[in-house]
């Protein structure tokens, strides 16, 4: 398998680039600017995270390695491990490989790494509190960051996370966020009147089902606030929309069947 595939497999390895590096992150935003008001943007698929890569003083060794690297994986992807943050990034080189003589057998050579969107990784990222972010059900401008449909009411409840969250009771009510980046995590409401919420997840680009249907139940006999009810972290780098379906159904001990629609919490 290609994931399994290691350009670098450990910090000391010879085909591990030099530090330091350029690395940017994927703009995957269209972005509207009026001649007056805020800017306005719209998420978009894209590509994952670009490197920028030297590698000074390698031997001859070292340079057919990663030139053989280069042309064996040129229509295919492997892995890349930043050692830095102990991530790991599929993906291929976005072009051939430059080599410049350096000396007596001692080459510099630089390279793009260009990260693919869609391809399984040989290990999903895990760092929730240094790579994650949260898409709230309103951003501060009081615009909705999730779509409603059916019978969703704001609860205006400072308790829930970042202040606000949808709460509905009718059956079928939904609601979607969409977003680019890899898994996530999501968080609810838990009461003696909530019910049971059914969630999926597809794959924008092509429509496939890659979670769900899932039953998740929102009963418990205390109120608790910013609870994490699905984490799904093995999904790889793609644009995917997270849609909740009030299901109409409830523990039997619930006495309602009342959902919540938080906030999501995505690894990117």
């Amino acid at each position: 398998m290609s994931e399994q595939n290691i350009l670098n497999p450990t910090a000391a390895s010879l085909l591990s680039p030099d530090y330091g590096y350029d690395e940017s992150l994927p703009e995957n935003r269209s972005i509207f600017t009026p001649m007056s008001g805020r800017p306005f943007s719209r998420d978009q698929m894209g590509l994952g995270r670009l490197y920028n890569f030297t590698w000074k003083g390698r031997d001859l060794a070292t340079k057919h390695s990663l030139q053989q690297w280069e042309r064996q994986y040129r229509n295919d992807y492997f892995s890349l491990a930043d050692w830095e943050r102990a991530r790991y990034f599929t993906g291929r080189f976005a072009a051939p490989l430059t080599f410049n003589p350096a000396g007596n057998n001692a080459y510099t050579i630089q390279g793009q790494f260009q990260e693919l969107p869609g391809l399984p990784m040989f290990q999903y990222p895990s760092n929730w509190a240094r790579d994650a972010i949260f898409i709230e059900e309103r951003n501060s401008f009081g615009e909705d960051l999730v779509k409603l449909t059916g019978g969703w009411f704001l609860s205006n409840d400072a308790l829930t996370h970042g202040g606000n969250d949808y709460a509905s009771n009718g059956t079928n009510s939904t609601a979607e966020w969409l977003y680019f980046g890899y898994g996530f995590r999501l968080y609810s409401v838990k009461f003696n009147t909530h019910g049971i919420v059914e969630l999926t997840v597809t794959r924008v680009r092509d429509g496939v089902l890659v979670v769900g249907p899932a039953n998740l139940d929102l009963y418990d006999p205390a109120l608790l606030y910013n609870q994490i009810i699905s984490t799904q972290a093995a999904l790889a780098l793609d644009f995917y929309r997270v849609k909740l379906r009030v299901t109409g159904t409830k523990n039997v001990s619930s006495t309602d069947f009342f959902c919540r629609a938080d906030a999501i919490e995505v690894m990117q």
